[in-house]
Protein backbone atom coordinates (compact mmCIF):
# COMPACT_ATOMS: atom_id res chain seq x y z
CA UNK A 1 0.00 0.00 0.00
CA UNK A 2 1.25 3.54 -0.92
CA UNK A 3 0.71 5.88 1.66
CA UNK A 4 1.07 9.35 1.86
CA UNK A 5 4.62 9.37 3.44
CA UNK A 6 5.91 7.89 0.60
CA UNK A 7 4.22 10.17 -1.73
CA UNK A 8 5.57 12.94 0.09
CA UNK A 9 8.68 11.26 0.20
CA UNK A 10 9.32 10.74 -3.32
CA UNK A 11 8.63 14.23 -3.89
CA UNK A 12 11.14 15.45 -1.43
CA UNK A 13 13.65 13.23 -3.54
CA UNK A 14 12.04 14.67 -7.02
CA UNK A 15 12.98 18.08 -5.54
CA UNK A 16 16.40 17.33 -4.27
CA UNK A 17 17.42 15.49 -7.16
CA UNK A 18 16.32 18.23 -9.51
CA UNK A 19 18.62 20.75 -7.44
CA UNK A 20 21.39 18.18 -8.41
CA UNK A 21 20.30 18.08 -11.66
CA UNK A 22 20.46 14.11 -11.74
CA UNK A 23 17.26 13.68 -14.49
CA UNK A 24 18.86 10.80 -15.21
CA UNK A 25 17.87 9.25 -11.64
CA UNK A 26 14.61 11.41 -11.83
CA UNK A 27 13.48 9.84 -15.32
CA UNK A 28 14.71 6.05 -14.00
CA UNK A 29 13.73 5.62 -10.73
CA UNK A 30 11.20 8.14 -10.35
CA UNK A 31 9.27 8.02 -13.61
CA UNK A 32 6.94 5.97 -15.13
CA UNK A 33 6.66 5.66 -19.07
CA UNK A 34 3.16 6.30 -18.88
CA UNK A 35 4.52 9.85 -16.57
CA UNK A 36 1.16 12.31 -16.53
CA UNK A 37 3.53 16.02 -15.72
CA UNK A 38 2.00 18.63 -14.70
CA UNK A 39 2.96 22.33 -14.69
CA UNK A 40 -0.02 24.01 -13.07
CA UNK A 41 -2.19 26.83 -15.20
CA UNK A 42 0.88 26.19 -18.07
CA UNK A 43 0.27 22.42 -19.38
CA UNK A 44 0.15 18.64 -19.08
CA UNK A 45 2.64 16.29 -20.67
CA UNK A 46 1.78 12.66 -21.25
CA UNK A 47 4.70 10.03 -21.48
CA UNK A 48 8.26 9.75 -20.59
CA UNK A 49 9.98 10.88 -23.03
CA UNK A 50 7.96 14.36 -24.36
CA UNK A 51 8.35 15.26 -20.26
CA UNK A 52 12.55 13.88 -21.07
CA UNK A 53 12.25 16.89 -23.94
CA UNK A 54 10.44 19.08 -21.85
CA UNK A 55 13.11 18.79 -18.81
CA UNK A 56 16.36 18.85 -20.89
CA UNK A 57 15.47 22.10 -22.83
CA UNK A 58 14.57 23.69 -19.60
CA UNK A 59 18.13 22.79 -17.63
CA UNK A 60 19.81 23.11 -20.78
CA UNK A 61 18.57 26.86 -20.51
CA UNK A 62 18.49 27.24 -17.04
CA UNK A 63 22.08 25.50 -16.07
CA UNK A 64 22.10 26.81 -12.62
CA UNK A 65 18.25 26.72 -11.57
CA UNK A 66 17.58 25.40 -8.21
CA UNK A 67 14.17 25.58 -5.90
CA UNK A 68 13.40 25.67 -2.58
CA UNK A 69 10.35 24.57 -1.23
CA UNK A 70 8.40 24.86 2.46
CA UNK A 71 5.49 22.95 1.83
CA UNK A 72 4.31 20.19 -0.01
CA UNK A 73 0.89 18.30 0.06
CA UNK A 74 -0.43 15.20 -1.20
CA UNK A 75 -3.82 15.27 -3.12
CA UNK A 76 -5.46 12.24 -1.81
CA UNK A 77 -8.34 12.29 -4.18
CA UNK A 78 -5.76 12.37 -7.31
CA UNK A 79 -2.44 11.01 -5.86
CA UNK A 80 0.05 13.39 -6.50
CA UNK A 81 2.25 15.76 -4.74
CA UNK A 82 1.79 19.47 -5.29
CA UNK A 83 4.49 22.29 -3.77
CA UNK A 84 4.93 26.02 -3.95
CA UNK A 85 8.70 26.93 -4.62
CA UNK A 86 10.95 29.70 -5.01
CA UNK A 87 13.30 28.84 -7.98
CA UNK A 88 16.52 30.71 -8.15
CA UNK A 89 18.94 30.69 -11.19
CA UNK A 90 21.78 32.53 -12.63
CA UNK A 91 21.72 34.73 -15.84
CA UNK A 92 24.13 33.41 -18.57
CA UNK A 93 25.41 36.98 -18.82
CA UNK A 94 25.89 38.10 -15.30
CA UNK A 95 26.13 37.00 -11.66
CA UNK A 96 23.48 38.00 -10.73
CA UNK A 97 20.70 35.90 -9.08
CA UNK A 98 17.38 35.99 -10.57
CA UNK A 99 13.99 33.92 -8.85
CA UNK A 100 10.58 33.38 -9.41
CA UNK A 101 8.12 32.84 -6.91
CA UNK A 102 5.44 30.49 -8.22
CA UNK A 103 4.53 27.27 -7.50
Amino acid sequence: ITTMSTFLNLGKRYLSLSNKHDLNTIYNELFDQNITYIIKDYKTINNLENVKVLMNDFFLRYKNVKWESSDMNYNDNECFVEFNFIRYWNDDHDDDILFSQKG
